[in-house]
């Protein structure tokens, strides 16, 4: 699909931010309008007199200099009422434009009827938006370069949202206030103190939990039920990327949105809700709920995990999608820089399916744990990797954390803590030190775990345990 180029983007923005600046002057108080009948009829009878006013000069500079002339001698007199004296049609005009402010109140005055929906215009700038970051490669300096106009798209909004505000326009207020939540929910606080203070602005003292809490309180008042829903799920996410959980998780049961979501058919939504639970698991991880993070990881990633996060299509060979299905999955696609690392997801998936499943295959054959598959996704990709004849070093993530799990079902939790840390992928977990706290976690759960393997796998050879030996093996 086509979409808006930058530099009429840019053009179009700067007329918007132009208004803007008059309209949110409370002092002034001026106010947007729809066109009332009247208005159309005005407009309609100026357009026609100059119309009609350029065709006659034209067929008279055509027929030459003599049809000129008499074009604009044969120019039909036009008298105004109130002092008999021949006027031109624009004076025509002038005097029936101040005879209706004459008649109109002082808050009439200040309204300017202009034709369309000014919060619809927003909508479709912030949709030429999002188009355009879909089509420019992100590995470009083009990209980079295009992303710097979210700012002023989001002080757009505000600026305009404010002004519906004062209107008492709540309904499109809510509707601006939707789409600045979408520019603000997947940013985490330190991009947003870098970016700010790379820029030189003040958005670096800003507290954006309490910028979303208010945004997202207005649209649950006055929004319609998708922008609701789809604020709430924002809001989930904000809460789960600053590792607030617990906030989250609430927020999640209390809406019950993982009961509605399935049966809405707005498949935007859905993914917007497979992203939020997907960072409610990054979450739940990074805090070391293990349990509640491969729940919320366990079914996205036991699928395609780029389709349902619209961070990629699906092109392959026998592929049942017509074209315009195609196309249409083509527009769903979430700008890059807003990507979910599927290496990182991947890991965390794995390691936390590793945590559950590995004192349960270490069990003896007669206990009933061994048969408790909670993983068939990491069940399966550990068969495959026991049947292969030769296993070289492990080289994607995957290989990493299988390499892990058959070290620990070993009982060697330090070659299993040094295969994990290892992994590049915890540089891309955000906050500070965040790559270091995780590490720590890793290794206190491979601890824990190795000694519930041990136990489970060796009790039955012994007749009693000496608590400062275990201590020592598993430090």
């Amino acid at each position: 699909d086509d979409f808006m180029d930058t530099p009429t983007w840019r053009s179009c923005a700067g007329y918007l931010e132009r208004a803007g600046s008059i309209l949110g002057d409370e002092k002034e108080g001026w106010k947007i309008g729809a066109m009332t009948a009247e208005d159309d009829e005005l407009a309609s009878d100026m357009m026609m007199a100059t119309m009609g006013k350029a065709g006659k000069m034209k067929s008279g500079i055509m027929s030459g200099a003599g049809g000129a002339m008499a074009a604009m001698s044969t120019e039909e007199k036009l008298i105004n009422p109130n002092t008999g004296e021949v006027e031109t049609e624009d004076q025509r005009m002038e005097r029936l434009r101040l005879e209706r402010e004459a008649k109109m109140s002082e808050e009439e005055l200040k309204t300017i009827r202009v034709p369309g929906s000014l919060s619809l215009f927003l909508s479709r700038l912030d949709e030429e938006y999002n188009k355009s970051l879909q089509r420019i490669s992100p590995h470009s300096i083009d990209y980079v370069v295009r992303l710097q106009d979210e700012t002023k798209l989001r002080e757009l909004l505000g600026i305009y949202q404010k002004y519906y505000q004062r209107v008492d326009s709540a309904s499109d207020a809510a509707m601006l206030a939707e789409l600045r939540v979408e520019h603000m929910y997947y940013r985490h606080d330190s991009i947003v103190k870098a970016v700010a203070e790379a820029q030189d602005t003040s958005a670096a003292d800003g507290d954006t939990a309490k910028d979303m809490t208010d945004l997202c309180t207005y649209i649950y008042q006055h929004g319609t039920d998708r922008q609701k829903t789809r604020a709430m799920l924002c809001h989930i996410y904000h809460h789960a990327l600053h590792d607030r959980f617990l906030e989250a998780r609430d927020l999640l049961l209390m809406s019950h949105l993982q009961e509605t979501i399935p049966i809405a058919g707005d498949i935007a939504t859905m993914i917007l809700f497979n992203r939020t639970m997907v960072t409610l698991g990054l979450a739940a991880f990074r805090l070391g709920n293990i349990w509640d993070s491969h729940q919320c990881l366990s079914d996205i990633c036991s699928g395609r995990v780029r389709e349902l996060l619209a961070q990629g299509v699906s092109t392959g060979r026998f592929s049942d999608k017509s074209p315009e299905q195609e196309k249409a999955e083509k527009r769903r696609q979430i700008p890059y820089h807003q990507h979910i690392n599927l290496d990182l997801l991947e890991a965390c998936h794995l390691i936390s399916a590793m945590f559950l499943e590995v004192p349960n295959m270490a069990s003896p054959g007669d206990n009933d744990r061994r048969g408790r598959v909670l993983s068939r996704t990491f069940r399966k990709y550990h068969d495959m990797y026991d049947r292969q004849v030769f296993t070289g070093p492990p080289e994607q993530t995957r290989d990493f954390v299988m390499t892990a799990t058959k070290a620990l079902l070993k009982g060697d939790w330090k070659k299993c803590a040094d295969l994990l840390k290892s992994l590049e992928c915890w540089d891309l977990v955000p906050g500070d030190n965040g790559a270091e706290e995780i590490k720590t976690m890793l290794v206190e759960k491979i601890k824990q775990t190795g000694l519930r393997t041990y136990l489970l796998a060796f009790s039955a050879q012994y007749d009693s345990l000496s608590l400062s030996q275990l201590c020592e093996m598993f430090d």
